[in-house]
């Protein structure tokens, strides 16, 4: 009886660790496109950005502290995504075509496959905070003038004959 249970575990594991093959496999080459999309849109948003940074300080403006963080952000996104897309994830792929289905690809498919779709939530994200409505920069205060206590006045008694007469 015990034998019997071993053996339909067995026989269900390798049928799910099939279809969980195909799904991952299927999946991660398709999160992996989306991600090279949405990390294009995402760079073109933030040349559009740039450009308009550019632009307002060609009009003595200084960009706003949060359109630094936001550039900042999507530059280190940047690296991490292209790094997993043209590192991590076409070695994957290709792993998990060429040698089958083996469960330990399948699982590493998988944890790829979760960090693919964080990658993905964390480009979308950057791309709505990205939405700076054209207030990309704010006008940099002029400097107030103040008279220094060293220059002399025209008033100043002591220090008007001094000059006179000296």
């Amino acid at each position: 009886m015990g034998n019997l249970f071993s053996i339909s575990i067995d026989l269900g594991s390798c049928c799910f660790n099939c279809m969980a093959w195909h799904a991952s496999y299927a999946n991660l080459e398709k999160n992996l496109k989306e991600l090279s999309s949405q990390l294009e849109k995402l760079l073109e948003l933030r040349n559009d950005v740039k450009q308009q940074v550019e632009v307002a300080e060609g009009q003595q403006m200084k960009p706003m502290e949060q359109v630094q963080g936001w550039l900042k952000r999507v530059e280190e996104c940047e690296k991490e995504v292209n790094k997993l897309i043209n590192i991590d994830g076409n070695q994957e792929v290709r792993k998990v075509h060429d040698e089958g289905r083996n469960c330990r690809n399948c699982k590493s498919s998988y944890k790829l496959g979760k960090i693919v779709i964080g990658k993905l939530h964390k480009v979308k994200d950057l791309m709505k905070e990205g939405n700076f409505d054209g207030k990309v920069a704010h006008k940099v205060p002029l400097p107030t003038e103040k008279t220094t206590a060293l220059e002399p006045s025209l008033n100043s008694g002591p220090a008007l004959g001094k000059n006179i007469g000296g």
